[in-house]
């Protein structure tokens, strides 16, 4: 269900350099679609569509199961195959410390009953975990330093990640290297701010197309993590179709990819809120939320989540119950 962001050649430096651009992101359009782009325009977003960079709006997405959409429902254990390579490159990353959550839910620490930690094998970056088939699960690659910044590890977690249906599978795992980071300053043309979070992912429609014309929004608790004009602020940003930035595109082109840079972690500590929000028809004179997840956010490192359609099945006191 969930696309593997790497598997679509799109490398993170590429990725977040659309947060330099001028242009929309998702702080600079209104929910009510009268708001402020960043030259000061008032803006609508589009009907939202799916398909091709070259014909955008050919498609209309699958919007069934908006409201009732449920996590996949967990079948029999499985062994499978966590194949860890480096994030937009496809190359091993080996000696790295990962634990895999098996129910989706990241926490502090690694109990067998919830976790299983490993350490990627030094010759294939491969290990064998535990997971139930179909399901969801989560995953969080620790920092570790190497000889070189392309061979250096920074944190990362990815969430909603779909296990295989069958014993013997394999699954791909993202490590983010350092040098990724260390092209941000030159490649966006703004000052990464230190203790702060990079967000990524894509918006999807109910089978799991890529969607145009959605934006994003965050949330820590109850308050909006508005989109700023500073080089420290949070920036908001989208892509032009074919995974790569476009400092025009105001909302998610036909591959929609988001991305986010400067997030600040929750003041209370726990998960931000991470909101898809559009038209789904010409009736919607105003955007609707698509759709709600809820991640952690790491200093200095990297947050990974898709927004598929409105779930029906968020936990009480989940943020996206609200």
């Amino acid at each position: 269900m969930l696309r593997d962001m790497a598997s679509k050649g799109w490398a993170l430096p590429l990725a977040l350099a659309v947060t330099a651009c001028g242009g929309g992101g998702g702080g600079a359009v209104d929910a009510g679609g009268g708001g402020d782009t960043d030259a000061g325009t008032a803006i609508m977003l589009p009907v939202l569509s799916t398909g091709t960079m070259a014909n955008p709006t050919m498609g209309t997405p699958d919007h069934a199961c908006a409201g009732t959409r449920t996590q996949p429902t967990p079948g029999a254990e499985l062994d499978v195959n966590f194949q860890l390579r480096y994030f937009g490159e496809g190359s091993a990353a080996r000696n790295t410390r990962v634990w895999f959550f098996a129910d989706n839910v990241i926490r502090d620490t690694c109990e067998p009953a919830n976790c299983q930690e490993f350490t990627s094998a030094m010759d294939t970056g491969n290990a064998m975990v535990r997971a139930a088939a179909n399901s969801w699960y989560a995953y969080r690659v620790f920092a570790r330093m190497g000889p070189t910044a392309g061979t250096t590890v920074v944190d990362s977690v990815q969430y909603n990640e779909e296990a295989p249906a069958a014993s013997g599978g394999s699954v791909e795992g993202n490590a983010v290297a350092q040098q990724t980071l260390n092209l941000i300053p030159a490649v966006l043309g703004f000052t990464r701010e230190p203790g702060r979070a990079l967000v990524a992912g894509e918006v999807q429609d109910c089978a799991g197309n890529p969607m145009y014309g959605a934006t994003i929004r965050m949330y820590d608790g109850d308050a909006e993590i508005p989109e700023g004009e500073l080089n420290a602020d949070p920036h908001y940003r989208f892509f032009n179709g074919d995974s790569s930035p476009d400092a025009a595109q105001m909302w998610t082109n036909s591959d929609g990819l988001y991305a986010a840079a400067n997030i600040p972690p929750p003041a209370a500590g726990g998960l931000v809120r991470i909101e898809a929000w559009g038209r789904r028809t010409e009736a919607d004179t105003v955007p609707v939320r698509l759709g709600c997840e809820a991640a952690r956010m790491l200093v200095d490192g990297v947050t990974i989540v898709n927004i598929g359609p409105e779930r029906s099945d968020y936990p009480a006191g989940h943020p996206c119950a609200r």
